[in-house]
């Protein structure tokens, strides 16, 4: 697989785990809201347990995204410039 699709596949990563961090830490702090709308199914409890599972992959997808974001690029190649004539 070439470094595009990585780079795809840490960018929807990133998105849905950041999208989990955010809607578990909203149902820590407003468990009746989220409760209602989870159909029961995350309480505040499950809430704070998934929050505090998801730091881990949360910060390896974090790592891995600026590791893409400011490493080298493919397919951009520059020429050497003969600086000894």
């Amino acid at each position: 697989m070439t470094t595009k699709v990585y780079r795809i596949w840490t960018n929807r990563i990133l998105l849905v785990l950041t999208f989990l961090i955010l809607f578990t830490g909203f149902g820590i702090t407003y468990p009746g809201i989220v409760e209602p709308l989870t159909l029961g199914l995350l309480g505040k409890s499950l809430s704070f347990r998934l929050h505090t599972f998801l730091w881990g992959p949360f910060v390896v997808a974090v790592l891995v995204h600026i590791y893409f974001a400011t490493g080298p690029k493919t397919g951009v190649r520059t020429k050497k410039q003969d600086t000894e004539k």
